[in-house]
């Protein structure tokens, strides 16, 4: 099965994605370079076992997000994530028609929400990350952590509950699906 697939060329189409991932969890450019070697490595040594029941890009998520996990158990480090970050790239969350005023309490509450974000436990990060910010549906979410739909919905429950218990209540719109 090995031979079906280019290393190259899967490297090439999916480093983004899997980059893209790994720093969204870490927040730290020396251990996102470190997974994502290690996740490569994770791909070729299993890529037998892919039977294309999903998408390759949906699998090679799971093996970023799994290598993650295993990385944080092994050092014993907290998972981090930007919104800041994430907002940057985002750029188009803020319409160029808002008033500085308005742009600069939107930083504020988005700098706070990333903070709260960061206090929550990987398990419930993660779908909230896939399902509100990558716009995943919980089918693939299901794919990518290899638990079952109900878990999924279960966690975005639950981290939405933790998220606006340590909000404050307020979470401004962000549980609109966008």
């Amino acid at each position: 099965m090995k031979d079906k697939y280019n290393f190259d060329q899967i490297v090439d189409q999916h480093k983004n994605l899997v980059y893209h991932i790994i720093f969204r969890i870490t927040n730290d450019s020396s251990n996102a370079d470190e997974i994502f070697q290690e996740v490569f490595l994770n791909v070729f040594s299993s890529i037998s076992k892919f039977k294309g029941k999903s998408k390759l890009s949906t699998w090679i998520s799971s093996i970023a997000i799994n290598t993650c996990y295993t990385f944080f158990k092994q050092t014993n480090k907290k998972a981090a994530y930007s919104l800041d970050q994430f907002m940057e790239e985002k750029g188009d969350f803020i319409s160029s028609e808002i008033s500085i005023t308005e742009k600069m309490e939107s930083e504020e509450i988005n700098s706070n929400l990333s903070l709260k974000i960061n206090m929550l436990p990987i398990k419930y990060k993660i779908p909230l990350i896939l399902f509100y910010l990558e716009g995943n549906s919980y089918i693939e979410i299901s794919e990518i952590l290899k638990v079952p739909i109900g878990t999924v919905k279960t966690h975005l429950f639950r981290g939405l509950k933790m998220l606006k218990n340590v909000m404050g209540g307020n979470l401004n719109g962000f549980m609109q699906k966008g």
